[in-house]
């Protein structure tokens, strides 16, 4: 019996060895096959600007992007038009890297990223080398018109065209908006917490159709009036605001600016017999009148109406305008902004700096006359 035991112990043992012995060849077997595996090399990925680019703003960053995390050779040996760069990893992805490019306006650039330059993290050089090309975006030369818009510019808007003109390019001027409408409010904010006043103080005539009230009245210019004897600038916007329909033209509480919240249509508003023409002239007419208060008082104005027409129109698929005056499109607006600026000229307002106000892709909404061009 005893003998018959120590048999199948004995047995057991050897099994356990065996098993043992097989492990430890696979094991032996598995690193032999992963010391001679071979890491490939990091792949070329993309670029920006990618290969080809035009226009590419200034502000840009150069940037290669690999197909696995890598790092940059000490002697990495890359180059932007055969000048010799900085490159560094990027801080938001491994397996990009920056390279230290100051790019100028309207100039070709070769990069090139050699074989070496990158490794990944298994010790791997970059085997193909990458080239890519791109050309940067002139620079945008502006002409300052000599003379104003309007004709027969009074002699305080002269010298305050003069003024910016002598500035235009080198230094910035400071302003600041009312509180939403007729007040300097702001501007006395900015000094009590700088110490100095801003040069600009804007109102704007959102609230056309209220005044005269207990508590707006754009015929109280005494302020304005203290602010430009300051030897402050005074400039002036309007969100114009209109019914939100023809039936509610008598309730000021129901106008507003925003296309989706009015019937009128900016295609009317130079229509003959139309409700929208009525307003028009109904509100030109009025604003025309407080504006020729500031004229009385020799106090020039920067004068900035229909702003911001094109709203998102050109910035991605299916965007819209944010104000009325932009919602039908360039052409009416066009045609609106030029009504406008004869009007008034019509009512002697030669006190005005007009002012057009452009966004990024609204070359269309520029409201081109022949003696602005």
């Amino acid at each position: 019996m005893e003998a018959l035991i120590a048999n199948w112990k004995n047995g057991i043992i050897m099994k356990f060895c065996w098993k043992l012995i097989v492990a430890l060849l696979l094991l032996v077997a598995a690193c032999s096959s992963e010391s001679e595996m071979k890491h490939e090399a990091p792949l070329f990925k993309s670029s920006f600007p990618v290969n080809g680019s035009m226009d590419v703003p200034v502000e840009s960053q150069v940037t290669v992007t690999f197909d696995e995390v890598v790092k940059v050779s000490a002697s990495h040996g890359i180059t932007v038009n055969g000048h010799a760069v900085e490159a560094a990893v990027s801080t938001v992805s491994m397996t990009t890297i920056v390279l230290d490019v100051a790019i100028e306006h309207g100039m070709e650039y070769v990069v090139r990223v050699p074989a070496g330059a990158v490794v990944n993290t298994f010790g791997v050089s970059l085997e193909n080398p990458v080239e890519f090309k791109f050309t940067s975006k002139a620079e945008v030369v502006f002409t300052i018109d000599e003379h104003l818009a309007v004709s027969n510019p009074s002699s305080e808007v002269v010298k305050l065209y003069n003024f910016l003109k002598e500035h235009y390019g080198t230094k910035s001027l400071s302003g600041a908006m009312s509180h939403v409408s007729w007040n300097v409010n702001e501007a006395e904010w900015v000094k009590q917490h700088t110490g100095k006043y801003p040069a600009i103080a804007t109102v704007d005539y959102i609230h056309l159709n209220y005044s005269p009230a207990n508590w707006i009245d754009y015929h109280q210019t005494g302020f304005l009036e203290d602010w430009w004897a300051a030897n402050g600038l005074v400039s002036a916007g309007w969100h114009w605001v209109v019914p939100q329909s023809e039936a509610v033209r008598d309730d000021p509480s129901k106008y507003t600016y925003k296309p989706d919240e009015t019937t009128f249509s900016a295609a009317n508003a130079l229509v003959e017999g139309t409700w929208e023409n009525e307003l028009v002239k109904a509100d030109l007419e009025e604003m025309a009148d407080y504006l020729l208060l500031l004229k009385e008082k020799n106090i020039p104005v920067i004068w900035r109406p229909l702003h911001e027409a094109a709203g998102n129109i050109y910035e991605y698929n299916n965007g819209t305008a944010w104000f009325w005056w932009g919602a039908k499109g360039a052409t009416h607006y066009k045609a609106l902004w030029i009504y406008m600026f004869e009007y008034f000229e019509s009512r002697g307002l030669n006190n005005l700096l007009w002012v057009w106000t452009t966004q990024t892709k609204d070359d269309p909404f520029y409201p081109a006359m022949p003696m602005w061009i």
